[in-house]
């Protein structure tokens, strides 16, 4: 019997699996679990964690294990991952599935071990293969990284902003940054204690990041409502905002992300510097969907910058493309 094939996007705010041999598709579930401090039993997770998160007790806590693309809670993701493998994988032991994994293009040695002991830990085959989420979100968008001319991607995610421009199948210059979506989360609610004395939670941040995040103005006058809690009287308080604060709230961030992608383009050689310039420039990630960003980067740049269908689905796409034609990639693949 064959060992099944198993693509896993081990993601800060969502891990993604699919499988080859299976009509299931592509399996996704929140990448947090809920549990009990005294006793450090898993109490919630996935979906139904997500749901209850910034709701719980005192006498429970969140955990994420995966921190800016980096494995931190080893044991914590063996218990949420465990059902979703062994429903594709089955229960015979004996039947070791092979691992395809996403990984940032910069892991270090020390964390990709991370990776492969927690994989072994569910039953997978030797020689896992570890791949850069980037090159991955590439191959998942379609784009033609195997030809001479460069390709430029940017992936923006939860807990990652890596860029990388591509050529004859490999990267050729890239930089990787431990900062994505939740910090902008992590801004709009500072934004809001600083300058209006208010405290909102980090899923209606999150919210108001979907809502209204825009690197480019959408309205000077409009206003909304967000419930908070007021940090000089303690009451939760329905307050009236400017539209055009969240822009202010996320702006750093959007800047942040604009210099680390104009760092990468200095580096490129004149011919790779023309291909950019015809090919233009290719964001995905969830962040991705900022209102407005490919043209904030596109000016910010001077490069044509264009967003694809799928965002939130590239590198998974790419890992299940890979399954079913794994001789596409060769020289960015790390065993272990």
């Amino acid at each position: 019997m064959f060992a099944k094939k198993i693509g896993l996007d081990l993601g800060t705010s969502f891990c993604r699996v699919c499988s080859s041999g299976t009509k299931d598709g592509i399996k996704t579930e929140r990448n947090i679990l809920i549990v009990n401090n005294q006793s450090n039993k898993v109490i919630y997770k996935g979906m139904k964690a997500f749901e209850i998160y910034g709701k719980e007790s005192a006498e429970l806590r969140v955990v994420k294990p995966v921190k800016n693309g980096i494995l931190q809670e080893t044991l914590y993701q063996k218990e949420l991952l465990i059902e979703i493998i062994q429903s594709i994988s089955g229960r015979n032991p004996l039947i070791r599935p092979e691992f395809i994994v996403s990984i940032p293009s910069n892991l270090r040695e020390s964390d990709k071990n991370s990776v492969a002991s927690l994989l072994d830990e569910l039953g997978a085959k030797p020689n896992i293969m570890l791949i850069p989420e980037i090159v991955l979100s590439a191959v998942g968008l379609g784009l033609p990284i195997q030809k001479s001319s460069g390709q430029a991607i940017v992936n923006l995610g939860a807990g990652t902003i890596e860029t990388a421009v591509m050529s004859l199948g490999g990267i050729v210059a890239g930089e990787s940054l431990h900062f994505g979506g939740d910090d902008i989360d992590t801004a709009i609610v500072e934004h809001f204690r600083v300058n209006n004395n208010i405290e909102i939670g980090i899923k209606t941040a999150e919210n108001l990041k979907i809502e209204f995040g825009s690197p480019e103005v959408i309205s000077n006058s409009d206003t909304s409502e967000v419930k908070g809690k007021d940090l000089a009287t303690g009451k939760i308080v329905t307050y009236t905002f400017k539209i055009d604060s969240i822009r202010i709230a996320i702006l750093p961030s959007v800047h942040k992300i604009a210099e680390s992608i104009k760092r990468v383009l200095e580096k490129l050689p004149p011919e790779l510097a023309s291909d950019i310039i015809d090919n233009g420039l290719v964001i995905t990630g969830g962040v991705s969907n900022l209102k407005n960003l490919n043209f904030y980067l596109s000016n910010y740049l001077n490069v044509p910058v264009y967003r694809l269908e799928n965002p939130f689905n590239s590198c998974i796409l790419g890992l299940e493309y890979l399954i079913k034609n794994p001789d596409v990639l060769g020289s960015e693949i790390t065993f272990k």
